[in-house]
């Protein structure tokens, strides 16, 4: 009785390996690796631990594991197709943080193959069919896999035809040439190789007939930053008119566009909700742009893995630290590190720019004995890595980050540019200078012909100042009317009275004293004119002073 409770509790129980809560799937993609995933619903939140052995080969934990927000969700291991793995049995086991078993499988991968799908679809006319052909996985040969074509009219229903072994081509006869066909393939590992249970993805569409009517402009769609989706169409060669744009996920509802992107009020773009916890990048987008009359003018059908576009890195900073320099960054918080691949740019004393190989998990990047007399200029840019799934497209460039002699380096081109300042500066000076020299050159030159008259001819006749001229020596010299002006006085002097005082002296023999009178004799000068003289006059009478006369002794 111990012992039927016992195994009822075992039974029962989480972990015993017996009555299992999450399914562990796994499949072989392309004959490459195998994807283990599970369903993380009613684990607890943390992570798993996953391990893995083939039969009759070594037990091992997972080197690279799939997560969604920060939670173990896959793992994908090695896979060899020389060693058949497909065909022996996949041991695998999921472990919780406690250690015990809350998972497992055990199983062959025969039926679970999953191959990429075809790709370089090609259609040719040929009166009177229409021939389609393609290229799919070269992982196996031709003779192991099965293809399946569908095709549609005028985007009318899908039609689906019936599968063919070792064909890469299809055939469609008497097609219309006024209607517009499209056609998809697919494969997947036939019977004679193992047969899978699991189809490839259907390939991107190809069209044959009126396309260029219908499919005039391209849609585009990128996911930026794993936060939304833009799509945008070119304009050109559509009706100056508003479109619209319709899109849905695979396996998803049809909506239209709630947010337009304009240019001078035409819709040339919408963008579109996305979930990275649902993997929309990986599923495929369907979009459709219709014209206002409801005929459709593009379509697009693919998925988005590869079109992902991560924002710039940003708070750039450098460290100097001998004898190596080191630059550190941020980068999107949308995605795990594991998940991005960044690349480094730099250049030196303003040079060309020297790119950096590519480098995954790493927010920095040093630089091997830095010379401390120039100046370094850093760039980064991300993208998605192959772990999560691989993008074609980086991000933009970082904003530069500088390290070195920067201040040096700008200040000699800042004397650079006030040189050149100065040069003009001291050039225009220089002909204003010579042009105010030049006139003072003129100027004296008519200073020297006025103030420094020419010397006389000595070869003139001086019997001519007198017989021909009458004396006037200024005609005789030839001297200008200009100069002869110049000697001339330009002022006038004031009438200025002048007196003169005088002293007279007589004697008497009457008297033994000898007696002296003064007598005042004053004489006035008269006003001068043109040129100063002087004019004795005789004095007025009321200034003359009389001298009495001695009486003479006989």
């Amino acid at each position: 009785m111990v012992l039927l409770i016992c195994l009822v509790l075992l039974w029962t129980c989480p972990g015993s390996g017996s009555k299992l809560d999450t399914n562990i799937k796994c499949v072989v993609i392309n004959l490459e690796y195998v994807n283990c995933t599970w369903d993380d619903e009613g684990l607890p939140q943390e992570n798993c631990t996953f391990r893995s052995r083939y039969e009759g080969g070594p037990e091992a934990e997972c080197q690279m594991y799939l997560k969604v927000n920060d939670l173990n969700v896959g793992c994908r291991f090695s896979y060899s197709e020389e060693k058949l793995n497909r065909f022996t049995l996949l041991h695998a086991w999921l472990y919780s943080a406690n250690g015990s078993v809350v998972a497992e499988h055990h199983r062959n991968l025969i039926n679970m193959v999953k191959l990429d799908p075809p790709y370089n679809l090609t259609v040719e006319m040929k009166n009177p069919e229409l021939y389609l052909y393609w290229n799919s996985s070269n992982r196996t040969k031709a003779v192991c896999k099965t293809s399946q074509v569908r095709y549609k009219i005028n985007h009318k229903n899908w039609q689906l035809q019936s599968e063919s072994t070792e064909r890469n081509s299809f055939s469609l006869p008497f097609p219309s040439t006024q209607s517009l066909y499209e056609f998809q393939v697919r494969v997947k590992m036939s019977d004679i190789c193992g047969k899978s249970e699991m189809w490839s993805a259907w390939s991107e569409s190809v069209y044959c007939g009126s396309m260029k009517n219908v499919n005039d402009t391209d849609i585009k769609c990128v996911v930026i930053n794993l936060e939304y989706v833009n799509c945008t169409w070119d304009d050109e060669g559509l009706p100056q008119e508003n479109c619209t744009f319709r899109s849905r996920y695979e396996g998803g509802p049809e909506a239209e566009c709630q947010t337009y992107l304009k240019v001078n009020d035409l819709n040339v773009g919408c963008r579109v909700s996305y979930s990275e916890e649902k993997l929309n990048r990986f599923t495929h987008l369907h979009a459709w742009l219709y014209s206002a009359n409801g005929s459709v003018v593009a379509e697009h059908h693919r998925n988005l893995i590869n079109m992902v576009k991560l924002d710039p890195p940003y708070n750039l900073t450098v460290e100097m630290k001998n004898p190596e320099l080191y630059l550190y960054w941020n980068s999107s918080n949308r995605t795990k590190a594991v998940c991005k691949t960044s690349q480094v740019r730099y250049k030196i004393n303003h040079k060309n720019w020297q790119l950096q190989s590519e480098s995954t998990e790493r927010n920095s990047f040093s630089l091997p004995f830095p010379s401390t007399q120039s100046l370094y200029e850093f760039q980064v840019r991300v993208k998605m890595s192959d772990t999560c799934g691989k993008s074609e497209m980086w991000s933009a460039w970082s904003e530069s980050v500088y390290c070195g002699s920067m201040k040096n380096v700008n200040d000699t081109e800042t004397h650079s540019g006030s040189s050149a300042a100065l040069m003009i500066l001291y050039t225009a000076g220089a002909a204003v200078v010579l042009v105010i020299l030049s006139c003072l050159l003129v100027h004296s030159e008519r200073l020297r012909v006025i103030l420094v008259p020419v010397v006389p001819n000595p070869g003139k006749n001086f019997a001519d100042l007198i017989d021909n001229y009458g004396g006037n020596v200024e005609n005789w010299l030839s001297i200008s009317k200009e100069l002869q002006d110049g000697f001339k006085p330009n002022f006038t002097e004031r009438t200025c009275p002048v007196r003169e005082y005088r002293l007279v002296s007589q004697s008497s023999s009457d008297s033994d004293n000898s007696l002296s009178s003064l007598t005042d004799v004053s004489t006035d000068y008269q006003p001068m004119h043109s040129y100063s003289s002087a004019s004795t006059l005789p004095a007025p009478a009321e200034t003359t002073q009389t001298t009495p006369t001695a009486p003479s002794v006989l």
